[in-house]
């Protein structure tokens, strides 16, 4: 399988960190690594449940639902799901109901969100590019976000990027626009290119909201969202409880804490003056640094 990056390798370690702490220092594992290309998605399924493992561990939309539909059998707990409802894994956060649970990092509503915290820092926004890789799934945020921005007269345009190579043409034909702001959703190859989209965007001093704080540490101006690590520990937590035999059903769907991240000095570079109301708001204002979901040490 594809050899992981710093990020799958980041995760991979957050599930066995929340399968220890359970109680579970050594197991047997096997990881796949998609590395957001979602034609790997089939056959590292495929593969995986052919095992038949005591519990599967997945991470994204895309690959949970695979999964998913191919074994009701095996204990499947999701990880940065955004509506498992939705997607058909459960039938409530509260209930289950069958074969998976696990953790959703933001509802839906967030994308709503997003769009009021835009236009409070850059008020003169006349056009929202809801920039995204539809193929990873980053759609179900769409309808609040366009319901928010009617409320400010803004319209909402989504533009579609698959590959690397165009994602900056797509940035420079938004900032051909004038006035444009970008929201955008999260999923696992946008968090695994982050690079690819601050850099251009700050090229064009486009303001924007991200929606994972590692983007923020790309130099993105500002995210609302939770740390990834978080969200695999709690993953491999759940899992160590069904492996010490709790049933899925019985786990409710987890909502992971999730706050808003703001960097100052891309603020600065784009010239963009925060308002008081937006300082008090945020959880943590400058770069952060660490890597564990407990270091919360920044740098203004």
């Amino acid at each position: 399988f594809p050899p992981p990056d710093e990020i799958g390798i980041e995760w991979a370690e957050a599930i066995l960190s929340g399968l220890r702490d359970r109680g579970w220092p050594t197991v047997r594992s096997e990881f796949r690594f998609t590395a957001g290309q979602s034609e790997a998605t089939a056959q590292f399924a495929a593969e995986l449940v052919a095992m038949a493992p005591d519990v599967i561990v997945t991470g994204t939309p895309t690959n949970s639902i695979m999964v998913h539909s191919l074994t009701r059998t095996i204990p499947l707990v999701f990880v940065a799901v955004p509506d498992p409802i939705g997607d058909g894994l459960v039938e409530s956060y509260a209930r289950p109901g069958g074969n998976a649970t696990g953790v959703t990092h933001v509802e839906p509503p967030i994308g709503g969100k997003m769009v009021e915290l835009l236009m409070e820092l850059a008020p003169a926004t006349r056009r929202i590019a809801y920039l995204t890789n539809p193929d990873t799934y980053s759609l179900p945020m769409l309808p609040f976000a366009t319901e928010a921005a009617l409320r400010y007269g803004v319209e909402v345009t989504t533009v579609d990027v698959h590959t690397l190579d165009q994602i900056a043409p797509a940035i420079a034909a938004i900032a051909a626009w004038g006035g444009a702001g970008i929201v955008m959703p999260g999923n696992n190859w946008v968090h695994n290119n982050a690079p690819f989209f601050v850099a251009p965007i700050n090229e064009h001093r486009i303001p924007a909201i991200y929606p994972a704080h590692r983007m923020v540490e790309a130099g993105g101006l500002v995210a609302i969202g939770t740390y990834t690590t978080l969200l695999f520990r709690m993953g491999g937590d759940y899992a160590g409880r069904i492996l010490n035999g709790a049933a899925p059903n019985s786990l409710p769907v987890q909502v992971a804490p999730f706050g808003t991240v703001l960097n100052m000095r891309t603020a600065s570079l784009l010239g963009i003056t925060i308002p008081q109301s937006v300082l008090v708001a945020v959880d943590r204002v400058g770069l952060r640094v660490g890597r564990e979901p407990h270091q919360f040490g920044f740098e203004l």
